[in-house]
């Protein structure tokens, strides 16, 4: 079988082509093929979904004759939706800047108004030549959700991703009302800094984390310290370990408004480029993960763009613009490059909207006709999965399955992730049962596909067996495939 994939993970595509040969009972080896010069006919369930009564939205950010923030007439802002449309407004820094380079902005920020639901923007450095969320090759500061410990606050979450799609994310306890009212910003970044060179803000906290780099709960090293310091409470632990982890030399695994787990960096010698976020005084910090410093990365604009999700949206304004020590006059139109910022348009493109199967593209070889198209990862209990398949007959581990072929990767979102070869169709369309989560689904063996924010994208093997026996296997190489232009 000769087959042309095209794959979006939100918005993730590959390019497969690949034969396939099995074996039925009486263990001669059948090979199917087909050279997709014509639609296959395949058989098909929830592939190609079309959003209804789609809603019209306004982009409409950039710099404004507006004194909002009390700095002035002259200001950055306006209001910025969640689409996976992109949209963007930013100053062309001139040379690109690598991770060895430092870069650094600040300012004035106030948040008129956002959606209850979702919302939410980036400010930062970025690669102007890469669409998605996050960017590749970007290091920025993004407002997104309501906070649930500040009533009518939204949270500040922070991240980088290198220009092989690995990055780091943190997630600090920061929150900006929004009711108008003007606060400071600062981002920075040292490429220098090393850990090694930290102190450890209590001195008996590094006995109280595991040796092997494993993580702990927070309640599990609370009990460790009252043994000897029985006056310690969970309050001033979490402050110990979160100073510990703004030096580097603690991780941590934030998870729903709570910090859950941490672990001791195994080799803080090897750890060096610090990033550090300071809002209304209060300064965080976080580390380039090792394996990250010799990666590919170049930043050419700083600015503002939208999160490339569905959708919601927030009213901003930002003012006293510094930008790598230089101020910006923002009393005159700075001329800077906008993209899709002063746009109004049909929003079609929701989570779930699957567009993939036969179409006659050749993204993958030099003739038309291929399978591919956009793939969401969705929940096990989400109604709008779907597949593209040809029936191979029955068969089992006992038979020999061979496929292979080539992957083109183009584009990729957070949490993508989509599957590649041979499942039971019975078993797929199965009602829900038990705690399984679904990925793979039972009775599935061939390649998954999916995201991992410090590796990137992992091209993994993996073996699902029948339900009576749940037990998975899944042999993971992170691949990295060059996006094509």
């Amino acid at each position: 079988m000769k087959v042309y994939l095209k794959i979006i993970i939100p918005i993730l595509i590959l390019l497969f082509v690949f034969t396939t040969s099995f074996a039925q009972s009486n263990n001669n080896i059948i090979l199917i093929s087909e050279n997709f010069d014509k639609d296959p006919g395949w058989e098909n369930y929830i592939n190609r979904v079309q959003a209804t009564g789609c809603p019209v939205i306004t982009q409409n950010f950039g710099w404004n004759l507006t004194n909002n923030n009390g700095d002035g007439i002259g200001e950055i802002g306006g209001t910025i939706f969640r689409s996976t449309t992109p949209a963007s407004y930013a100053i062309p820094i001139g040379k690109s800047i690598g991770l060895k380079e430092p870069f650094s902005a600040s300012g004035n920020i106030s948040v008129i108004a956002a959606e209850k639901e979702a919302f939410g923007f980036y400010l930062g450095f970025f690669n102007s030549e890469r669409d998605g969320w996050r960017l590749w090759s970007s290091c920025g500061a993004r407002l997104g959700m309501l906070s649930k410990d500040v009533e009518g606050a939204a949270r500040w979450h922070l991240d980088y991703k290198t220009g092989n799609a690995a990055g780091a994310t943190l997630n600090p306890d920061l929150a900006i009302p929004c009711d108008g009212s003007v606060h400071t910003w600062e981002m920075k970044f040292e490429p220098e800094v090393r850990v090694a060179d930290s102190k450890w803000p209590h001195p008996k906290l590094p006995d109280y984390l595991p040796a092997n780099g494993s993580d702990i709960h927070t309640d599990s090293v609370l009990v460790k310290f009252q043994k000897d310091e029985p006056s310690m409470t969970k309050e001033k632990l979490l402050d110990l370990l979160l100073e510990a982890r703004n030096l580097g030399l603690v991780d941590d695994w934030y998870r729903k408004g709570k910090y859950h787990l941490w672990n001791k960096e195994k080799e803080p010698e090897k750890i060096k480029g610090k990033i550090t976020f300071t809002f209304d005084g209060e300064s965080v910090s976080y580390f380039l993960v090792p394996e990250h410093q010799g990666l590919p990365f170049e930043i050419d604009r700083f600015g503002f763009w939208n999160m490339q999700v569905y959708t919601g949206s927030m009213e901003f304004y930002v003012s006293n613009l510094v930008i790598n020590n230089q101020k910006i006059d923002l009393s005159q139109d700075p001329h800077w490059k906008g993209i899709n910022n002063r746009i109004t348009f049909t929003e079609k493109d929701f989570h779930g909207c699957q567009n993939f199967g036969y179409s006659q593209t050749n993204w993958a070889s030099e003739n038309p006709g291929e399978i591919g198209g956009r793939f969401y990862g969705t929940e096990v209990d989400d109604p709008l999965f779907g597949y593209y398949a040809t029936d191979i007959g029955e068969l089992t581990l006992e038979d020999p399955i061979k496929f292979s072929g080539n992957v083109i990767f183009t584009e990729g979102a957070v949490d993508g992730r989509m599957l590649i070869g041979y499942f039971n169709k019975e078993e797929l369309l199965a009602d829900i049962q038990g705690e399984y989560k679904g990925f793979p689904p039972h009775q599935y063996i061939g390649l998954s596909i999916l995201d991992g924010t410090r590796v990137g994208y992992y091209f993994a093997a993996c073996l699902s067996a029948h339900r009576s026996n749940p037990q998975r296997v899944r042999r993971r190489r992170n691949v990295f495939v060059s996006p094509a232009k």
